[in-house]
């Protein structure tokens, strides 16, 4: 999870997780045990799925910073930097 802290500064973005129901209580779980070194969100009231149209986790959603979706990737990133670099390069 450091890597996260690293490769925000080197990129310049912000890392924030969100978990949904049922996971809510597992996540919690998994993110105290791999130390997460950023802020995690606990949706139980459907934000993610009603207003991110969220469908299948793992969901990545890049946000710019007026708050637009830029782009989203359903299920596991593999490498978070080469995915992710060349959308903030374009915002």
């Amino acid at each position: 999870m450091e890597k996260f802290s690293k490769l925000e500064k080197k990129l310049g973005f912000k890392l924030i997780g969100l978990n949904i129901k049922p996971y809510l209580g597992k996540a919690k779980k998994v993110l105290r045990d791999k130390g997460a070194a950023f802020p995690v969100l606990m949706d139980d009231s459907r934000f993610a799925r009603n207003e991110l149209l969220v469908v299948a986790t793992p969901t990545t959603i890049v946000v710019d910073e007026r708050g637009r979706i830029r782009s989203r990737f359903i299920g596991a990133v593999g490498d978070f930097e080469e995915v992710i670099a060349p959308i903030l390069k374009r915002i």
